[in-house]
Protein backbone atom coordinates (compact mmCIF):
# COMPACT_ATOMS: atom_id res chain seq x y z
CA UNK A 1 0.00 0.00 0.00
CA UNK A 2 1.21 3.24 -0.77
CA UNK A 3 1.61 5.55 1.87
CA UNK A 4 0.23 9.38 2.14
CA UNK A 5 4.05 10.56 1.83
CA UNK A 6 4.41 8.43 -1.22
CA UNK A 7 1.70 9.78 -2.39
CA UNK A 8 2.55 13.35 -2.17
CA UNK A 9 6.20 12.57 -3.54
CA UNK A 10 4.28 11.26 -6.77
CA UNK A 11 1.65 14.23 -7.14
CA UNK A 12 4.58 16.44 -6.73
CA UNK A 13 6.71 14.72 -9.13
CA UNK A 14 4.02 14.47 -11.69
CA UNK A 15 3.42 18.03 -11.29
CA UNK A 16 7.30 18.81 -11.93
CA UNK A 17 6.86 16.54 -15.05
CA UNK A 18 3.87 18.58 -16.39
CA UNK A 19 5.36 21.67 -16.23
CA UNK A 20 8.61 20.81 -17.68
CA UNK A 21 6.79 19.80 -20.56
CA UNK A 22 4.59 23.01 -20.82
CA UNK A 23 4.51 23.82 -24.45
CA UNK A 24 5.28 27.92 -24.86
CA UNK A 25 1.92 28.36 -26.36
CA UNK A 26 0.47 26.98 -23.23
CA UNK A 27 2.88 29.08 -20.73
CA UNK A 28 2.24 32.24 -22.70
CA UNK A 29 -1.44 31.82 -22.84
CA UNK A 30 -1.45 31.98 -19.18
CA UNK A 31 0.86 34.81 -18.98
CA UNK A 32 1.31 36.97 -16.97
CA UNK A 33 0.82 34.97 -13.47
CA UNK A 34 2.37 37.00 -11.37
CA UNK A 35 4.66 40.87 -10.98
CA UNK A 36 6.81 42.00 -13.86
CA UNK A 37 9.83 43.61 -13.13
CA UNK A 38 10.92 46.66 -15.31
CA UNK A 39 14.76 47.02 -14.79
CA UNK A 40 15.61 50.84 -15.95
CA UNK A 41 19.47 51.15 -16.56
CA UNK A 42 19.14 54.76 -15.68
CA UNK A 43 18.89 56.82 -12.11
CA UNK A 44 15.64 57.87 -10.88
CA UNK A 45 14.14 61.12 -11.75
CA UNK A 46 15.32 61.63 -15.27
CA UNK A 47 13.19 61.61 -18.33
CA UNK A 48 12.55 57.51 -18.81
CA UNK A 49 12.07 56.90 -15.43
CA UNK A 50 9.43 59.31 -15.22
CA UNK A 51 7.53 58.08 -18.08
CA UNK A 52 7.64 54.33 -17.02
CA UNK A 53 6.33 55.52 -13.21
CA UNK A 54 3.19 57.60 -15.60
CA UNK A 55 2.33 54.75 -17.65
CA UNK A 56 2.82 51.27 -14.73
CA UNK A 57 -0.50 51.90 -13.50
CA UNK A 58 -1.95 51.72 -16.93
CA UNK A 59 -0.35 48.64 -17.61
CA UNK A 60 -0.63 46.65 -14.97
CA UNK A 61 -4.24 46.84 -15.42
CA UNK A 62 -3.89 46.09 -18.64
CA UNK A 63 -1.81 42.97 -17.58
CA UNK A 64 -3.72 41.89 -14.28
CA UNK A 65 -0.42 42.25 -12.42
CA UNK A 66 1.78 44.70 -10.94
CA UNK A 67 4.56 45.85 -13.14
CA UNK A 68 7.51 47.02 -10.90
CA UNK A 69 9.36 49.65 -12.23
CA UNK A 70 13.56 49.24 -10.78
CA UNK A 71 16.14 51.26 -11.05
CA UNK A 72 19.10 50.00 -11.76
CA UNK A 73 21.73 52.74 -13.39
CA UNK A 74 25.56 52.22 -13.91
CA UNK A 75 28.34 51.04 -16.28
CA UNK A 76 26.92 51.91 -19.61
CA UNK A 77 23.53 50.14 -19.10
CA UNK A 78 25.44 47.27 -18.33
CA UNK A 79 24.33 46.31 -14.96
CA UNK A 80 20.62 46.26 -16.06
CA UNK A 81 21.02 44.75 -19.38
CA UNK A 82 23.56 41.69 -18.06
CA UNK A 83 20.78 41.28 -14.82
CA UNK A 84 17.78 41.27 -17.43
CA UNK A 85 19.18 38.48 -19.45
CA UNK A 86 20.12 35.93 -16.80
CA UNK A 87 16.82 36.15 -15.30
CA UNK A 88 15.57 34.10 -18.70
CA UNK A 89 13.25 34.37 -21.29
CA UNK A 90 10.34 34.19 -19.47
CA UNK A 91 8.35 37.59 -20.00
CA UNK A 92 8.81 38.85 -16.14
CA UNK A 93 12.16 40.63 -16.26
CA UNK A 94 12.08 43.29 -18.44
CA UNK A 95 15.18 45.91 -19.63
CA UNK A 96 14.09 49.80 -20.61
CA UNK A 97 17.34 51.40 -21.79
CA UNK A 98 18.26 53.65 -23.87
CA UNK A 99 21.07 55.06 -27.15
CA UNK A 100 23.61 52.87 -24.46
CA UNK A 101 22.62 49.71 -26.21
CA UNK A 102 24.30 50.70 -29.50
CA UNK A 103 26.99 52.52 -28.51
CA UNK A 104 28.48 50.97 -25.03
CA UNK A 105 29.83 48.03 -27.12
CA UNK A 106 31.60 49.89 -29.32
CA UNK A 107 33.30 52.20 -25.98
CA UNK A 108 33.85 49.29 -23.82
CA UNK A 109 34.92 46.60 -26.36
CA UNK A 110 35.45 43.16 -24.46
CA UNK A 111 34.26 44.52 -20.98
CA UNK A 112 30.79 44.12 -21.92
CA UNK A 113 29.50 40.61 -21.66
CA UNK A 114 26.64 40.39 -23.65
CA UNK A 115 25.40 40.86 -27.55
CA UNK A 116 22.57 43.12 -28.48
CA UNK A 117 21.39 41.04 -31.21
CA UNK A 118 21.45 37.82 -29.72
CA UNK A 119 20.62 38.30 -26.50
CA UNK A 120 17.99 40.49 -26.48
CA UNK A 121 14.64 40.71 -28.18
CA UNK A 122 13.30 44.39 -28.84
CA UNK A 123 9.27 44.94 -28.20
CA UNK A 124 9.02 48.30 -28.76
CA UNK A 125 10.53 52.00 -29.15
CA UNK A 126 8.61 53.59 -26.47
CA UNK A 127 9.65 57.42 -26.85
CA UNK A 128 12.46 59.54 -28.58
CA UNK A 129 14.07 62.62 -27.40
CA UNK A 130 15.02 64.95 -29.85
CA UNK A 131 18.24 66.68 -30.64
CA UNK A 132 18.75 70.59 -31.08
CA UNK A 133 21.50 72.64 -32.14
CA UNK A 134 21.76 75.57 -30.01
CA UNK A 135 24.28 78.58 -29.99
CA UNK A 136 24.87 80.93 -27.39
CA UNK A 137 23.47 84.15 -29.40
CA UNK A 138 26.78 85.51 -29.55
CA UNK A 139 27.65 83.30 -32.34
CA UNK A 140 26.66 85.18 -35.74
CA UNK A 141 24.54 82.80 -37.05
CA UNK A 142 20.81 82.30 -37.28
CA UNK A 143 19.98 79.57 -39.64
CA UNK A 144 21.51 75.99 -39.74
CA UNK A 145 23.46 77.39 -43.35
CA UNK A 146 24.98 80.15 -41.65
CA UNK A 147 26.28 78.34 -38.86
CA UNK A 148 27.60 75.53 -41.31
CA UNK A 149 29.15 78.54 -43.24
CA UNK A 150 30.45 80.07 -40.60
CA UNK A 151 32.34 76.32 -38.69
CA UNK A 152 34.02 76.15 -42.43
CA UNK A 153 35.38 78.60 -42.77
CA UNK A 154 38.12 79.02 -40.43
CA UNK A 155 37.16 82.43 -39.01
CA UNK A 156 36.24 81.70 -35.71
CA UNK A 157 37.12 78.98 -33.79
CA UNK A 158 34.00 77.77 -32.78
CA UNK A 159 33.49 75.52 -29.79
CA UNK A 160 31.11 72.97 -28.37
CA UNK A 161 29.98 71.59 -25.33
CA UNK A 162 28.91 67.98 -24.20
CA UNK A 163 27.90 66.74 -21.09
CA UNK A 164 31.20 64.17 -21.25
CA UNK A 165 33.53 62.31 -23.77
CA UNK A 166 31.24 59.05 -25.44
CA UNK A 167 27.97 60.65 -24.82
CA UNK A 168 25.20 60.87 -27.02
CA UNK A 169 25.50 64.68 -27.78
CA UNK A 170 29.42 63.98 -28.13
CA UNK A 171 28.54 61.21 -31.03
CA UNK A 172 26.22 63.37 -32.31
CA UNK A 173 28.34 66.57 -32.86
CA UNK A 174 31.31 64.39 -34.32
CA UNK A 175 28.59 63.24 -36.65
CA UNK A 176 27.25 66.63 -37.37
CA UNK A 177 30.84 67.60 -37.86
CA UNK A 178 31.88 64.75 -40.14
CA UNK A 179 28.69 65.17 -42.66
CA UNK A 180 29.48 68.99 -43.33
CA UNK A 181 33.33 69.50 -42.68
CA UNK A 182 32.55 72.00 -39.75
CA UNK A 183 35.29 72.26 -37.28
CA UNK A 184 34.47 72.90 -33.63
CA UNK A 185 36.43 72.19 -30.81
CA UNK A 186 35.45 69.65 -28.55
CA UNK A 187 34.97 71.14 -24.61
CA UNK A 188 33.66 67.98 -22.61
CA UNK A 189 32.38 68.58 -18.91
CA UNK A 190 31.26 66.39 -16.35
CA UNK A 191 27.59 66.30 -16.40
CA UNK A 192 24.96 68.16 -18.63
CA UNK A 193 24.19 70.99 -16.02
CA UNK A 194 27.93 72.32 -16.62
CA UNK A 195 27.79 72.60 -20.19
CA UNK A 196 24.63 74.38 -20.68
CA UNK A 197 25.41 76.63 -18.03
CA UNK A 198 28.76 77.33 -19.70
CA UNK A 199 26.85 77.86 -23.42
CA UNK A 200 24.55 79.81 -21.65
CA UNK A 201 27.19 82.22 -20.27
CA UNK A 202 29.08 82.34 -23.88
CA UNK A 203 32.03 80.50 -22.46
CA UNK A 204 30.96 77.66 -24.96
CA UNK A 205 29.87 78.51 -28.23
CA UNK A 206 27.60 75.68 -28.80
CA UNK A 207 25.85 72.03 -28.00
CA UNK A 208 23.50 69.51 -29.31
CA UNK A 209 21.25 68.53 -26.50
CA UNK A 210 17.71 67.89 -26.30
CA UNK A 211 15.53 70.77 -26.36
CA UNK A 212 12.91 70.71 -23.35
CA UNK A 213 15.62 71.34 -21.13
CA UNK A 214 16.43 74.98 -22.60
CA UNK A 215 13.13 75.54 -24.02
CA UNK A 216 12.76 78.73 -21.50
CA UNK A 217 16.37 79.83 -22.15
CA UNK A 218 15.70 79.67 -26.08
CA UNK A 219 12.56 81.56 -25.88
CA UNK A 220 14.04 84.24 -23.60
CA UNK A 221 16.58 84.68 -25.91
CA UNK A 222 20.05 83.53 -24.24
CA UNK A 223 20.12 80.77 -26.23
CA UNK A 224 19.05 80.09 -29.60
CA UNK A 225 18.24 76.81 -31.59
CA UNK A 226 19.31 76.59 -35.03
CA UNK A 227 17.91 73.49 -35.76
CA UNK A 228 16.03 69.77 -34.47
CA UNK A 229 15.89 66.01 -35.11
CA UNK A 230 12.68 64.45 -35.78
CA UNK A 231 10.52 64.42 -38.65
CA UNK A 232 8.66 67.49 -37.42
CA UNK A 233 8.90 70.58 -36.04
CA UNK A 234 8.10 70.65 -31.75
CA UNK A 235 5.24 72.92 -30.67
CA UNK A 236 7.14 73.76 -27.32
CA UNK A 237 9.37 75.66 -30.25
CA UNK A 238 7.20 75.88 -33.43
CA UNK A 239 9.72 78.15 -35.06
CA UNK A 240 12.84 75.68 -34.95
CA UNK A 241 12.79 74.39 -38.20
CA UNK A 242 14.43 70.64 -38.15
CA UNK A 243 17.75 69.45 -39.91
CA UNK A 244 15.95 68.12 -42.73
CA UNK A 245 14.49 71.82 -43.57
CA UNK A 246 17.67 73.21 -43.13
CA UNK A 247 19.31 70.86 -45.66
CA UNK A 248 20.67 67.82 -43.62
CA UNK A 249 17.61 65.21 -44.06
CA UNK A 250 20.50 62.29 -43.32
CA UNK A 251 21.03 64.54 -39.25
CA UNK A 252 18.53 62.63 -37.52
CA UNK A 253 20.24 61.66 -34.28
CA UNK A 254 18.56 62.06 -31.19
CA UNK A 255 18.05 59.72 -27.99
CA UNK A 256 15.73 56.70 -28.07
CA UNK A 257 14.61 54.56 -25.15
CA UNK A 258 13.07 51.66 -25.81
CA UNK A 259 11.59 48.20 -23.94
CA UNK A 260 13.07 44.60 -24.40
CA UNK A 261 12.95 40.87 -23.31
CA UNK A 262 15.81 37.93 -23.21
CA UNK A 263 16.04 36.90 -26.43
CA UNK A 264 14.04 32.76 -26.78
CA UNK A 265 10.82 35.18 -24.91
CA UNK A 266 7.77 33.33 -26.86
CA UNK A 267 6.55 35.59 -29.32
CA UNK A 268 3.03 35.60 -27.70
CA UNK A 269 4.26 37.00 -24.89
CA UNK A 270 6.42 39.64 -26.49
CA UNK A 271 2.96 40.42 -28.71
CA UNK A 272 1.25 40.99 -24.83
CA UNK A 273 3.95 43.32 -23.73
CA UNK A 274 4.05 45.01 -26.86
CA UNK A 275 -0.10 45.42 -26.96
CA UNK A 276 0.19 46.39 -23.52
CA UNK A 277 2.93 49.16 -23.70
CA UNK A 278 2.06 50.29 -26.81
CA UNK A 279 -1.76 50.86 -25.81
CA UNK A 280 -0.46 52.79 -22.52
CA UNK A 281 1.79 55.45 -24.52
CA UNK A 282 -1.21 56.34 -27.16
CA UNK A 283 -3.75 57.07 -24.40
CA UNK A 284 -4.55 60.80 -25.38
CA UNK A 285 -3.71 62.22 -22.27
CA UNK A 286 -0.27 60.04 -21.74
CA UNK A 287 0.61 60.63 -24.78
CA UNK A 288 0.22 64.90 -24.42
CA UNK A 289 1.57 64.69 -20.89
CA UNK A 290 4.96 62.84 -22.29
CA UNK A 291 4.96 64.93 -25.42
CA UNK A 292 4.26 68.22 -23.51
CA UNK A 293 8.12 67.28 -21.67
CA UNK A 294 9.55 67.51 -25.18
CA UNK A 295 9.55 63.97 -26.01
CA UNK A 296 8.13 62.37 -29.21
CA UNK A 297 5.86 58.99 -28.27
CA UNK A 298 7.16 55.89 -30.94
CA UNK A 299 5.60 52.95 -29.73
CA UNK A 300 6.79 51.06 -32.53
CA UNK A 301 6.79 47.39 -33.54
CA UNK A 302 9.30 45.21 -32.40
CA UNK A 303 10.60 44.21 -36.52
CA UNK A 304 10.61 48.45 -36.83
CA UNK A 305 12.77 48.71 -33.56
CA UNK A 306 15.03 46.43 -34.29
CA UNK A 307 15.58 47.71 -38.44
CA UNK A 308 16.33 50.68 -35.94
CA UNK A 309 18.93 49.66 -33.60
CA UNK A 310 20.78 47.80 -36.25
CA UNK A 311 21.39 51.20 -38.19
CA UNK A 312 22.22 53.13 -35.25
CA UNK A 313 24.53 50.39 -33.57
CA UNK A 314 26.22 49.97 -37.15
CA UNK A 315 26.32 54.13 -37.17
CA UNK A 316 27.35 54.54 -33.43
CA UNK A 317 30.53 52.44 -34.38
CA UNK A 318 31.57 53.97 -37.09
CA UNK A 319 31.49 57.74 -34.99
CA UNK A 320 33.72 56.04 -31.91
CA UNK A 321 35.81 54.46 -34.33
CA UNK A 322 36.96 57.52 -36.89
CA UNK A 323 37.16 59.49 -33.87
CA UNK A 324 38.87 57.49 -31.93
CA UNK A 325 36.37 57.94 -28.78
CA UNK A 326 37.23 56.93 -25.49
CA UNK A 327 35.12 56.88 -22.34
CA UNK A 328 36.46 58.86 -19.31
Amino acid sequence: MISPIQKFAIAVFTFGLALGGASPSATAQAFPVKPINAQVAYAPGGVIDNVMRLIAPRVSAGLGQPLLVVNRPGAGGTIATEAVIAAGPNGYTLLVNGDQLVTTPHLMGNLVKYELFRDLAPITRLFSVPFALIVNPAVPATTLKEFIAIARSGKFKLTYATPGNGTGNHLAMEYFKSLTGAEILHVPYKGAAAAILDVTAGRVDSIIFSPHTTVANIKAGKLRALALTGASRHASIPNVPTFSEGGMPDFDMGTTFGLFAPAGTPEPIIRRLHAEFTGALRVPEMRKQIEDSGNVVTADMPEEFAKKLKADYERNGKIVRENRIQPE
